[in-house]
């Protein structure tokens, strides 16, 4: 996991900047911690018009995905 420092020299410095203006610095180093955090994938299916389970077999037998 990228560390706070490293984060930010990765992201423009007007970004950095305009995120210190909208918030405390404290809420700013937990947005940073938020993108050097690794995460898993997700996906939203809306249901209405998509059977989940129609959905996790199609991903299961041609791509290999597994859902958790």
């Amino acid at each position: 996991m990228a560390g706070i420092t490293e984060t930010k020299n990765r992201l423009p410095n007007e970004f950095v900047n305009n995120l210190y203006e909208m918030f405390t610095p404290g809420m700013v180093d937990n947005i940073f911690r938020g993108i050097a955090e690794k995460r898993l994938t997700t996906l939203r299916v809306n249901t209405l018009k998509y059977d989940i389970q129609s959905l996790m077999k199609y991903l299961k037998e041609y791509y290999g995905i597994m859902m958790l």
